[in-house]
């Protein structure tokens, strides 16, 4: 169906772009997985590693030898490794936490316990200068990572850069000749060739003032270049003009060519012109154009004939399907047509149907015009063919897109809307107005052995809006029905995936069916690979001086420039048209620049690395060999296969391959690199630890460093790649040479924490024993022994051992000893609480279950015992022939430091392991002496430690932490420890006996627990054992739950420190308290009037006022500080003052008897503290509250006469007030007179006080 004349079916269609005709619902459909095949690369060989690829007939060769660029040379590029950085020291930390399992962990600095009863205790101190060994979790360096001493592998993939490429750093980096014109590098993403002969015959200053100045390009069997003349300049592959379409024809009288379009089968162009006017040529004749439409002359009638309106510049168009004789074309109007010429014998006498698709003609006055808003067609194409057939190739689709609107039409048989997509609202506010967008028809894909995967790829449609890129995937469904065949295909249109890019988009490309390349405005172009939309490799274009005009902004300048609520986005500026510059030919990007045209080629991935080679760059070559193994740079871009065990099983040989040549070339003479080899070293690592390769690193990099004597450079990375646990297992030749070094450089310190991060299992154990014991590096020792012979028991011996042979000692030169002696309790604190240790991960449960019970049952055994059962080895505690204690293992770490033997014990409280029955468990070893029965809980825990810890070997200094560690204990477990009463009392006689200053708040604390499930009876002894232990919080519990108030509220006075809750205390007594308790409170409080309004003078006025305001006035007398006083009077009386947010003077709210009770003493004080308000305050009063004889003394020794005065008039005494104020003038008076004769008397003299 046709409309009538002059009509368009999209009549009635606003500027921006929405369509009146049938609209075809778009329905979802997913992305599908496509491979690609190597591009067509230039072949190189020659390199030291020869890289196998198929061969390709390239387009160099298309376009002539003499035309391809030289590499002049490339600079270098590679990590630069900083110093190792030693490990940090681990701190105490309070625990905040309930349980171990969701506590940070602190560690105990290492110190030297009390030895005997007689020595004094030496434990740390937190922050706060108060001991805390209950608030602190034991933990080793190693539980929070060291930082990584090596730097991070240069990133050549980051996210889109002026220079995010390897290429471009490499370039970069030499710093030695202008970007502009040096020639590209073979390693380059995309190799650039200039077209020379094309340049020298369209570019040069002849051939401009010839034929014109370039501005258009398009490419498909030939190359055609559009002028401002009116021209097209058709070139051949091999660069040769093969024709000049327009010369002596109307064409050039129709201004520049615009826009160029050639057919599907190669024999005709379509060009647009700047007037309006559009040609079609035979290439074949190009004489004389094959078709000719003119634009139509508006004369606004209602049967007018569509068309160009003259004057408006035809910015796109298009041929549909095969037919030459069909046409789509746009304008900077924003208007757009379809032109079906019918079949005859010449131009003449062709017939143009045209039809209107887009856009509105202008509107016949300029009133009418400015209403409507201003639109334009930023980018414009048809679908074109692709390699097989489709129902579509009949649809003439085109997509059209305005600065509102992507619309996809169908113009065949009729025009109709299938598709409409709005700008999007992710478009960064105030960027650059820009539009582009380019088809990828359907192809036929290679052939699969399955069944379910499709043998053609889906039409794709790629489209930007300023910085955000959408993929369309456009699915044709076309009926089975015979019945149907004619009717045209339902196409459902998916938006599969987008992106957003950092500045705005001017122009883009499919290189390949997978491949998108994204031009920028500042001219930088990014390659992606289509699914992810990943960037893979991006490449600076500026110095090629891409051609692109303003074309837009004139058209466009209002939605730019006015505010808009519904398009508010969209202000800042108009992009430039970079369309037709930009151009794609079977994967080969073509560039029309200012002075030049260029041809590019996407780089097959091997003959990057071989480009790389040749230049001597093997660190570069490996970088981006690696880049390529992790998929950060390349995959189907350079011929990788998208799947990633495809590309590995592509690339890791190659790499193996190059690494191998890279450190046998270090080592020749041709090696001028400058390159430390630690860099390259470090690149190895890098690759293999990424292929996940490590025996290739030992054998194959490893021995040739360490034959030509340079394993010290190999060790040193290595390290690094252990300490961030890259590297976890080392073969036992390689961990002896690892230990040597260290040893040799003195970095056991160092060792022990590689050690500590390495598989066990490979070590000689024998060696590392003897190591780790000569050094004390009693860390590694205890990892090596629990982790290669799940031995956790001998470690522990070995530590008790060597805090037996040095817990006497007090030579400095056993520093270090005692610093590994000490890490018994962290060790014993992690394995209890089912942790690795030094890591701090966590053991499986029944590992950890199963050695729990072999340390509890070792430490906890009642005589020696023999380790490993059935040994001869029996660790004993004492060095000479005495007879051993009971639990002599116990007995040493509590002889030695009590205090940090109960920290660890608290600890593994907190371990539900102790809550089993633990019944006979076969899978433990059990202790000969212990018996098999031998069953660990905390009530049998706790009863050992108060057996053996009530002899007297102990001394108080040492037994207060049992008792401390007891009564924290036990509210929190108290279904698993039961003490009778007369042990609980003693555990707080003890507490409050205790008299060492350092431990009086731990102490408390501990009572406060312990009361909490205790209740003694509250007995005078016991009152005041509290009192003079200084218990003062735990004093104030006891007498608020007896409700002793009195006694209560002296508490808090006798308190140094814990004042803050007194006044809801005293609220509470004065309300319920009776009243013989009441009488002897307001004592107390009168008493301690000072020291009670020091606290918060204001809380106090206001409690005494509201429930015992009786005692008032003695309370006030009993205040020794008169500003204290001031304040307490000034919160009762002028309680608004006190109030920030008051501005407002007013007693209202105040009682009149508190007026008349205290204003005098209010006022005397004021006329000391508040001079200045005095008046103020004498003003709201009434006539007789104040007494005169009282305050006037006050307000004249102050100098405060103007309340003075205004008092006595108030009162009446108008002359005494005015005598009195006559007195003040004289007396300041005479001090002005005073002052004026003494400076004139000493003019130079300055005025000092004394003149005052």
């Amino acid at each position: 169906m046709s409309s009538p004349p002059g009509h368009s079916p999209l009549d009635g269609h606003d500027a921006d772009g929405s369509f009146p005709f049938p609209h075809h619902q778009d329905a979802n459909q997913g992305p599908q997985v496509s491979f690609l095949t190597a591009d067509e690369t230039v072949s190189r060989s020659g390199s030291p590693v020869h890289f196998p690829h198929q061969p390709t007939r390239s387009l160099e060769h298309e376009l002539g030898h003499e035309d391809i660029d030289h590499i002049d040379h490339v600079a270098d590029l590679g990590p630069q490794t900083p110093d190792l950085a030693s490990p940090s020291e681990s701190a105490s930390i309070p625990d905040d936490t309930p349980s171990v399992q969701g506590s940070l962990a602190s560690s105990i600095p290492i110190r030297r316990p009390r030895l005997n009863p007689r020595a004094s205790t030496n434990t740390p101190r937190t922050p706060s200068g108060a001991l805390q060994p209950f608030e602190r979790r034991f933990s080793s360096r190693f539980t929070s990572p060291s930082p990584s001493p090596r730097a991070a592998s240069p990133a050549f993939l980051s996210p889109h850069s002026r220079q995010s490429s390897l290429s471009s750093q490499i370039v970069l980096s030499q710093g030695g000749s202008d970007i502009a014109d040096a020639p590209d590098a073979p390693w380059e993403v995309v190799r650039w060739t200039r077209l020379r002969k094309i340049t020298s015959q369209a570019f040069s200053e002849a051939g401009r003032r010839n034929f014109g100045t370039p501005i258009c390009l398009a490419v498909s069997s030939s190359i055609t270049i559009g002028t401002t003349k009116g021209l097209i300049l058709v070139f051949d592959y091999h660069q040769t003009l093969k024709g000049i379409i327009g010369q002596g024809t109307k064409a050039i009288e129709c201004g520049a060519v615009t826009a160029l379009a050639i057919s599907a089968d190669y024999s005709a162009i379509a060009a647009g012109h700047a007037t309006g006017h559009i040609f079609t040529w035979e290439l074949a004749h190009p004489a004389k154009p094959f078709l000719h439409i003119p634009p139509v002359p508006r004369n606004h009638q209602p049967h007018s004939p569509d068309g160009h309106v003259p004057g408006r510049s035809v910015l796109h168009i298009g041929f549909l399907g095969t037919r030459r004789t069909a046409l789509v074309s746009a304008d900077d109007g924003g208007m757009a047509f379809s032109h079906l010429a019918s079949r005859g014998m010449g131009a003449i006498s062709r017939s143009v149907k045209t039809t209107r698709l887009l856009g509105r003609y202008p509107a016949p006055n300029l009133q009418e015009e400015a209403r409507i808003k201003p639109s334009s067609v930023l980018a414009f194409a048809p679908l074109p063919l692709g390699n097989v057939e489709q129902a579509t190739d009949a649809m003439g689709l085109t997509a059209l897109l305005t600065p509102y609107l992507l619309v996809i039409v169908s113009t065949t048989p009729v025009a109709q809307t299938q598709h409409k997509a709005p700008r999007p609202k992710s478009i960064s506010r105030h960027s650059a107005l820009s539009g582009c967008l380019a088809w990828f028809p359907a192809v036929k894909l290679k052939s699969s052995n399955s069944t379910t995967e499709r043998d053609t790829s889906e039409t794709k449609l790629v489209y930007c809006w300023s910085n955000v890129l959408t993929v369309l995937d456009v699915d044709v469904q076309v009926s089975q029905d015979p019945a149907d065949k004619d009717k045209p295909p339902n196409l459902s249109f998916q938006s599969r995936s987008s992106w957003e890019c950092e500045e705005a988009i001017v122009a883009v490309q499919w290189l390949s069916r997978s491949v998108i390349g994204v031009l920028t405005i500042s001219q930088q172009m990014i390659i992606i690979e289509d699914g992810e939309l990943h960037v893979m490799d991006s490449v600076d274009l500026l110095h090629r001086q891409i051609h692109h005009r303003d074309i837009f902004s004139k058209q466009l300048h209002p939605v730019v420039e006015q505010a808009d609520n519904e398009h508010s986005e969209m202000h800042g500026v108009v992009a430039d048209a970079f369309y037709q510059s930009f151009r794609v030919y079977k994967n080969r990007l073509f560039l029309l620049g200012a002075s030049d045209l260029s041809v590019g080629t996407l780089s097959n991935w091997a003959d990057r690395l071989t480009a790389l080679i040749e230049h001597g760059d093997y660190i570069a070559a490996i970088q981006l060999a690696r880049a390529y193994h992790t998929g950060q740079a390349g995959g189907v871009t350079v011929g990788l296969p998208d799947n990633a065990e495809a590309r590995h099983e592509l690339v890791n040989g190659r790499l193996l391959e190059l690494m191998s040549a890279s450190i046998l070339f270090s080592f020749s003479e041709n090696n001028n690199s400058g390159r430390p080899l630690s860099d390259l070293v470090a690149e190895c690592f890098d690759a293999c630890v990424s292929m996940k390769n490590q025996s290739f690193l030992f054998d194959d990099i490893y021995e040739p460093l360490r034959d030509a004597g340079q394993k010290e450079v190999f060790l040193e990375i290595l390290q690094s790649y252990i300490m961030d646990e890259e590297v976890t297992a080392l073969p036992p030749p390689l961990v002896k040479d690892l230990v040597e070094s260290c040893v040799s450089k003195n970095q056991v310190a160092h060792l022990e924490e590689l050690l500590c991060r390495l598989d066990p299992r490979t070590f000689d154990l024998d060696q590392i024993t003897t190591l780790c014991k000569t050094h004390y590096l009693y860390d590694a020792l205890t990892f090596v022994w629990n982790e290669a012979l799940n031995d956790y028991v001998t470690p522990l011996s070995d530590l008790l051992a060597l805090l037996r042979d040095v817990k006497d000692v007090q030579d400095e030169a056993e520093e270090a000893a005692l610093e590994s002696a000490v890490k018994v309790f962290p060790y014993l604190a992690f394995i209890l609480t089912g942790r690795k240790y030094p890591q701090g991960d966590f053991l499986d449960d029944e590992k950890a279950d199963t050695q729990k019970g072999n340390i509890y049952r070792y430490l906890f055994s009642h005589e020696i015992t023999a380790w490993p059962p059935g040994s001869s080895f029996i660790l004993k505690t004492k060095q000479d022939s005495s007879d051993e204690p009971a639990f002599p293992y116990l007995r040493l770490l509590l002889e030695y430091d009590s205090a940090s033997f109960m920290s660890m014990m608290t600890e593994a409280f907190e371990d539900p392991y102790l809550n089993d029955s633990q019944e006979d468990d076969t899978t433990s070893v059990q202790p000969q002496t212990n018996g098999a029965g031998l069953k660990i809980t905390r009530q049998y825990i706790v009863s050992v430690l108060l057996d053996v810890m009530s002899s007297d070997d102990f001394a108080p200094e040492q037994t207060i932490y049992l008792d401390m560690f007891i009564a924290r204990n036990l509210p929190k477990y108290p279904q698993f420890m039961v003490l009778s009463n007369s042990s609980l009392h003693q555990v707080l006689y003890r507490l409050c006996s205790f008299r060492e200053d350092d431990l009086v708040d731990d102490c408390q604390l501990s009572a406060e627990y312990l009361l909490s499930v205790y209740h003694p009876p509250v007995t005078t002894a016991l009152i005041e054992q509290l009192r003079d232990a200084q218990f003062y919080r735990v004093l104030k519990t006891l007498y608020r739950t007896e409700h002793r108030s009195v006694d209560l509220i002296n508490t808090y006075f006798e308190d140094p420190q814990g004042k803050n809750g007194i006044f809801d205390d005293l609220t509470y007594a004065l309300q319920e308290s009776h009243d013989k308790q009441i009488t002897q409170l307001k004592d107390v409080l009168c008493e301690h009037a000072q020291e009670l309004a020091s606290i918060n003078t204001s809380k106090t006025a206001n409690t005494l006022a509201r429930y015992t305001d009786d005692i008032l006035e003695r309370f006030v007398d009993a205040i020794e500080e008169s500003y204290t006083r001031f304040h307490f009077l000034r919160t009762l009386l002028e309680p608004s003052l006190l109030d920030n947010r008051s501005k407002k003077v007013t007693i209202e709210s105040v009682a009149e008897a508190l007026v008349s009770r205290f204003c005098e003493q209010y006022v005397e004080l004021m006329c000391v503290h508040d001079p200045r308000h005095v008046a103020d305050y004498i003003g709201l009063l009434k006539s007789g509250d104040l007494d005169l004889d009282r305050v006037l003394p006050s307000m004249e020794e102050n100098g405060v006469i103007d309340a003075a005065v205004l008092l006595m008039a108030q009162d009446g005494l108008a002359r005494d007030a005015m005598d009195r104020l006559c007195k003040h003038l004289r007396t300041l008076q005479n001090a002005i007179c005073s002052l004026i004769e003494a400076a004139s008397e000493a003019p130079d003299k300055p005025l000092t006080s004394t003149h005052v």
